[in-house]
């Protein structure tokens, strides 16, 4: 169980949510999200918001709440690169 409040750096964040959700995350898409933003699922545009910069060599650190959402929409995204498609079936 993660505490939804507790801070993560984008690295140990993207290790853990590959491990632990259905999605490959990486840190290039941690930062996409905190530069970009994604859609959440009722359409509005949500970014991801970095809380400090004390992660290893200064790095970002984010809220795991916020960084569940963000792969979460993202997953189910159907316009999501890679995200909430269903295979295609192969006839052998």
């Amino acid at each position: 169980m993660v505490d939804p409040d507790a801070l993560v750096s984008g690295p140990d964040a993207a290790a853990h949510l590959t491990e632990h959700t259905p999605s490959r995350v990486t840190n290039d898409m941690i930062r996409k999200w905190a530069s970009r933003g994604w859609k959440a699922r009722e359409g509005e545009k949500r970014k991801l918001e970095a809380v400090d910069y004390e992660g290893p060599r200064n790095s970002a650190r984010y809220r795991w709440s916020d960084l569940l959402d963000a792969e979460r929409d993202t997953r189910r995204n159907p316009k999501s690169p890679g995200r909430a498609r269903t295979p295609l079936a192969v006839a052998a």
